[in-house]
């Protein structure tokens, strides 16, 4: 199971991209986002996603060196 950041079309809601997140990067991503243990075991789990604000995407891009964020879509960390 990997670790992705998904983004949705506001307008239409609909899944527009996938970014993946290295499992070496995990750790940090769910540290931006303030995940406890028991979150990211959740998470793991593939029991459900995480919003994403819009620092918190700007930061993940940092941590995974890859540009992903637009002002179009909303964000979730999530599985696939």
């Amino acid at each position: 199971m990997k670790v992705v950041i998904e983004a949705f079309d506001k307008e239409t809601e609909l899944l527009v991209l996938e970014v993946e997140i290295k499992s070496s990067h995990v750790e940090a991503v769910a540290q931006v986002l303030g995940l406890s243990d028991d979150d990211l075991q959740f998470l793991l789990g593939g029991a459900g996603g995480f919003d994403v604000s819009t620092d918190q995407a700007k930061a993940i891009e940092q941590i995974i060196s890859e540009k992903f964020f637009s002002p179009r879509y909303d964000y979730q960390l999530g599985t696939s």
